[in-house]
C-alpha cells in the first residue's frame, strides 16, 4: 500500500511540475493566476509531505 501511495504521489508531483512548465511557457497573460497557483502547489505540497513524515517519525518513537 505504501508503494502505491508513494508512486501516485510522485506521479502527481511530476504532473504538477509539467503543468507549471506548460502554463509558464504557453499561458500568456491570462494564465498568470493559474501559474501562481501551480507554483504555490509546487512548493507547499512537498513541504507538507515532509512535515507529515517528520511528525510520524517523531510520534513513533
Amino acid at each position: 500500500m505504501k508503494r502505491v501511495f508513494s508512486f501516485a504521489l510522485a506521479l502527481f508531483l511530476i504532473l504538477i511540475l509539467l503543468a507549471t512548465l506548460v502554463v509558464g511557457l504557453f499561458g500568456g497573460p491570462d494564465g498568470a493566476p493559474l501559474l501562481r497557483a501551480l507554483i504555490f502547489m509546487d512548493i507547499t505540497i512537498p513541504v507538507v509531505i515532509y512535515g507529515f513524515l517528520l511528525i510520524t517519525r517523531h510520534t513513533r518513537r
